[in-house]
């Protein structure tokens, strides 16, 4: 609504008589009201607008209590809230999009781990002895003694032990 459908709006209702000078006045305290709240003029108009169409379809329930710019304010500062309630929704929805990324790796690293412990649960103890004991800080060495072999026959235990990990890994 631009300053002439205002205008038109305040005649045909008859608000306090106003004339066309006072609601050019009205519009412009509005907009400055609005101007010292948001970032842009742009929005500030669109607020004003949008206070002018609240206020023409609400016309009945102005009882006179208040002057019309002090009824006007109200329903400016009213979109004004519902502006920022509405960016903020904005904001808190974009950055909730920007988790999803992180949330759909973590939710990969966890079926990747859950396949991981059903695998090492089809392992028989041996191989899964030599897994987890290959992954600890042991030295190649003592992993050897411990099972009696050489460090030649262990690394291949272990490479087995590995690909069948691998392989049940994949058909989970």
């Amino acid at each position: 609504m631009n300053r002439g459908d205002a205008r038109a709006c305040a005649e045909n209702r008859g608000v306090n008589r106003l004339e066309a000078a006072d609601v050019d006045a009205l519009h412009e305290r509005l907009l400055a009201f609005a101007r010292r709240r948001v970032p842009s003029r742009e929005v500030a108009e669109d607020l004003v607008q949008e206070t002018w169409c609240a206020a023409w379809a609400g016309r009945e329930s102005f009882e006179g209590r208040a002057s019309l710019e002090t009824w006007l304010c109200g329903i400016l500062r009213r979109k004004i809230a519902d502006h920022f309630r509405a960016r903020r929704v904005q904001v808190e929805l974009q950055e909730r999009e920007a988790a999803l990324p992180e949330l759909d790796r973590a939710l990969d690293a966890r079926r990747t781990l859950a396949r991981l412990a059903a695998a090492l649960d089809r392992l028989s103890a041996r191989d899964r002895t030599l897994l987890l004991a290959d992954a600890t800080d042991v030295t190649r060495a003592d992993l050897a003694a411990r099972f009696g072999m050489s460090d030649e026959t262990l690394r291949v235990a272990v490479f087995r032990s590995r690909a069948k990990a691998r392989e049940l890994v994949r058909a989970a």
